[in-house]
């Protein structure tokens, strides 16, 4: 029983009369304070990674009380809350932030990172895959959580979600991915980058589709590209060329730089609306299918055959620099 209850049963009637209701209500207000200091010692004795365990009957929250903290125990180890995903499945996701996969350096790069955004995108995460800008070496995660390493010398490896792996002897393609790009950008050449694809949908109803031409009303309102109405600062607005607002981006790199790794730098993600593109294996078809000339550091490139700028990237996907 709280102490409110208990309060509102034993306070003498000449309390509660109408011409002493104040001190009814000082009672009260004590009674308030006092339970609230319980309830947070409580949750906090509840809350402690100790008392959270994974094991049949248990409910879903594994032995957090409730889900009022989850967003703040979630941030103390590093684990964000997704737009859509349901608490219990956020809730085991903080139990299970110290586990070895989720741990950093290279693991915290390929599992740590893509595990952490797919909890983020889920409940249903999209393919993603983690490639280096100047290399051969790509990480693809699957929707069921198989994790596929192609390599371009074919020496890569496949896990399965049972816990087995088998060779994987593709040849993939070597990226290389602003070599050429003029005027140089300010990492050009730095050996540590790599780029991040999310395939759409990222996040049902978010990130399905790109946006409308320019001269259209923008998705989900987002006003960018109407020149009657200026830019709206809500982070639920669209961002420019997608409908993927902008709260659902600045997740999704905050995700990237909880699991940052010394000499390692994401330097950009990439939304891709067609499935079949940056396919490592060199299958994906289309004008700039991939990058592999050294002119995607920008959009366009001049062609000095045309005297034109051209475009320089692959159409069907969208450009998020992350730095």
């Amino acid at each position: 029983m709280a102490l409110t209850d208990f309060v509102d049963r034993v306070v003498p009637s000449w309390a509660k009369g109408s011409s002493r209701q104040h001190w009814w209500g000082v009672f009260r207000t004590a009674a308030v304070l006092i339970d609230g200091l319980i309830e947070g010692v409580f949750q906090g004795r509840k809350a402690g990674m100790a008392n959270a365990v994974d094991l049949p009957g248990v409910a879903a929250y594994g032995g957090f009380e409730d889900v009022k903290s989850l967003d703040y125990l979630g941030e103390d180890v590093g684990v964000l809350h997704g737009l859509t995903e349901a608490p219990p499945d956020y809730a085991y996701r903080i139990r299970h932030a110290m586990d070895a996969t989720q741990g950093w350096g290279a693991a915290g790069l390929v599992q740590g990172l893509l595990e952490q955004l797919a909890g983020v995108l889920g409940p249903n995460p999209p393919v993603m895959r983690i490639f280096q800008l100047s290399g051969g070496d790509w990480w693809t995660r699957l929707q069921d959580g198989t994790y596929i390493l192609q390599r371009a010398d074919g020496t890569g490896r496949r896990y399965n979600t049972d816990g087995t792996t088998t060779p994987d002897a593709t040849m993939a393609v070597v990226v290389d991915w602003d070599s050429a790009s003029l005027p140089a950008p300010p990492d050009q050449g730095f050996a540590g980058r790599w780029g991040l694809i999310l395939y759409a949908p990222i996040d049902t109803p978010y990130g399905t589709a790109l946006d409308t031409p320019f001269t259209a009303p923008g998705l989900f309102g987002d006003a960018w590209n109407d020149p009657t109405q200026p830019p709206s600062p809500s982070p639920w607005q669209g961002c420019i060329g997608t409908n993927t607002p902008i709260v659902l981006v600045n997740l999704i790199k905050s995700v990237v730089a909880q699991r940052a790794t010394a000499g390692l730098n994401c330097a950009w993600i990439v939304f891709a609306t067609d499935g079949t593109s940056f396919n490592p294996d060199g299958s994906s078809t289309g004008t700039n299918a991939y990058p592999t000339n050294g002119l995607w550091a920008w959009h366009t490139y001049y062609d000095a055959g045309t005297n034109t700028q051209k475009p320089a990237r692959l159409a069907t996907a969208e450009y998020w620099k992350v730095n």
